[in-house]
């Protein structure tokens, strides 16, 4: 609670002041807190997402209104942001957000007999690779084949049909704990087999 005063004016020269009201601090834990996604790919840097804080639609000002600071906010996996309320506003708030791999980008899709060899983009900073490949190019009852290692830079799927066409898309993942952390699916490519 915050008291203010002001000057209710003079008697024989000495200033006579009385409380001018009671402030309560706001609690900006009832302000909406948002970020502008919910993943952000990782940069080996920290990152720091704006912060936007809105009381019935009103935007708050950063620094007058709040603080903000950020906790694991480097390396690929959960990172979380942290609203102070300063000012007329008091309490904390959070949110947390993602932080994966970089796109993958495909260098290269060749035929073989009954299957098809993928040349990818290693990543170093993932933990493997999840590849997703169709005879529909919209992906529909897709297969999926995991690299379970980043370290290598192509893979043949095997066991396919002849002569036939495939779409193929492939991401990197990085496994923090129990959970997969995946990076943005890379540009589909397609590729008829032998």
């Amino acid at each position: 609670t915050k008291v203010s005063e002001y000057m209710l004016g003079t008697t024989d020269g000495d200033e006579i002041y009385g409380d001018l009201k009671e402030e309560t601090a706001k609690d900006i834990t009832e302000c909406k807190l948002s970020l502008t996604s919910s993943a952000y790919t990782y940069k080996g840097t920290k990152l720091e997402p704006t912060a936007v804080v809105r009381e019935n639609g009103v935007r708050l000002t950063k620094g007058v209104d709040f603080t903000v600071s950020y906790e694991n906010n480097t390396e690929i996996g959960t990172a979380k942001v942290v609203v102070t309320g300063i000012g007329k506003y008091s309490g904390t708030i959070t949110k947390t957000f993602k932080i994966v791999p970089k796109k993958q980008i495909i260098r290269k899709a060749s035929q073989r007999t009954a299957a098809f060899k993928l040349y990818l983009t290693r990543d170093l900073n993932a933990t493997g690779y999840e590849i997703k490949y169709s005879t529909s190019k919209d992906m529909k009852n897709a297969s999926v084949k995991w690299v379970k290692s980043n370290s290598p830079t192509s893979a043949i799927i095997r066991g396919l049909s002849s002569k036939q066409t495939y779409y193929v898309t492939i991401r990197s993942y990085k496994q923090v704990g129990n959970t997969k952390y995946a990076g943005a699916w890379s540009e589909v490519s397609k590729v008829v087999t032998k």
